[in-house]
Formats: structure tokens, C-alpha cells, sequence
């Protein structure tokens, strides 16, 4: 049980939203502005997780590909297109008021930029309800690196053991253990159940109001 915790921290995409559509196509955008091919679905779910620099530069894998250039074109569109299809997963808000309603302290910590996230959750209405809300440029620092969950804790005023990490990769799996957080996989998002189970998180869940039967 995790109703001890003091502090919750979700990943985003995956997590609490759904912005799979947006994300693809904002990256085969981005792939076919630079002179490449586009990637098919499974491809670019793959990359939705991982720090997308490493993540999209291996698997471009040429000499003349620009992190840099890829990632303007990349926010050039996904700026005004980040919620034409994106959306919070079935009843988010409510575990949410639910949470904050039984005195818990609630964060993100994504390897979304933070203002890209700050701003979807903004737009989706929830952006109130976190202390705060941090991405990769929040500490100078991705996923699953601990570094910056370490960071966001000591920001948190709360200790990493006092803290539940709910996450839907095995970057968040990953984050969780080397920061020493309980960690709580969703098997909704982005990697399936059998993908998880080697990375050995404390609890999983398949819809996001599981998570307070943990904390009742």
C-alpha cells in the first residue's frame, strides 16, 4: 500500500495523456522537412519515453542527420497542433481531486520540454492541480537519469522514499529505481505489461483510478 506517501509524481505522455496522434504526426513532420522518410506507428512509439535525442538519432542513424534542425521543425509544429488529438485518459482529473483531496502533494516529471508540457496541461484544464511540472530542461538533465527526479524532489521539500512514481516506460521503471521511489506501472500507455515486467516495478495498474485503491 502507498497511502503513506507524502508526494505523487507522474510521467505525462502515456500517463496522463494520450498525445500519440499529435506526437507522430509532428514527427513525420518534422522527419520529412529535414529530407527523410517518415516513420511508421510502431516506430515512433518506441521513441516516446527515451530522451528524444538519442532516441530519434539512432534510429535515423545517418551523418547528415541535426538533432537541432529536427527538433525546431519539430516544435514549430507541435506547438500549434499539441492537442488537436490529444486528451487526458479516462477519469485523470478525478484521481487527481482525489489525491489532492487526501492532502497529497502532486508533480510531473517528463522528458516533454516543461513549457510544452505546462502548456498541455494547461490547455486540458489540470495544470493547477501540480506543485510542479518538469521536464528535461527543468534540471539540464533527461530521464532516466535520476538526477533531475532527485532535483524535483529536493524542490518538493520531500524525500525520494516518501514519493510514488507512476509512469507507463521502462525509462520510468528505470527512474524510479535508481532514485529509489516506489514505483506504479500503467499498462495503458506506451509499453504493454510483458514489456514492463522486466524492470520490476512495485505495483501495476491498468486504469489510472487503481492507483487509489493503492492509497485507500
Amino acid at each position: 500500500m502507498i497511502n503513506h506517501k507524502k508526494t505523487v509524481i507522474f510521467d505525462l505522455d502515456g500517463t496522463l495523456i494520450d498525445s500519440f496522434d499529435d506526437v507522430f504526426y509532428s514527427m513525420n513532420f518534422a522527419l520529412k522537412e529535414c529530407g527523410f522518410d517518415e516513420l511508421n506507428k510502431e516506430e515512433i512509439r518506441q521513441l516516446i519515453g527515451p530522451d528524444l535525442a538519442l532516441s530519434i538519432t539512432e534510429k535515423v542513424n545517418s551523418p547528415h542527420f541535426s538533432y537541432d534542425d529536427f527538433i525546431a521543425n519539430y516544435r514549430k509544429y507541435y506547438t500549434k497542433k499539441n492537442t488537436i488529438h490529444t486528451a487526458l485518459y479516462p477519469d485523470v482529473e478525478l484521481v487527481l481531486k482525489t489525491l489532492i483531496d487526501n492532502d497529497k502533494q502532486l508533480a510531473v516529471l517528463t522528458n516533454k520540454s516543461e513549457d510544452q508540457s505546462k502548456q498541455i496541461l494547461s490547455k486540458l484544464g489540470v495544470n493547477h492541480y501540480f506543485t510542479m511540472i518538469a521536464g528535461p530542461d527543468t534540471y539540464n538533465v533527461a530521464k532516466p537519469d535520476p538526477k533531475g527526479m532527485v532535483s524535483l524532489c529536493d524542490d518538493l521539500n520531500v524525500s525520494c522514499k516518501d514519493v510514488v512514481f507512476i509512469g507507463d516506460t521502462e525509462i520510468d521503471m528505470i527512474t524510479a529505481q535508481k532514485a529509489d521511489l516506489t514505483s506504479v506501472a500503467v499498462t495503458y500507455g506506451y509499453r504493454s505489461r510483458d514489456e514492463l515486467k522486466t524492470y520490476s516495478p512495485n505495483y501495476f495498474i491498468d486504469t489510472l483510478p487503481e492507483l487509489l485503491d493503492l492509497h485507500s
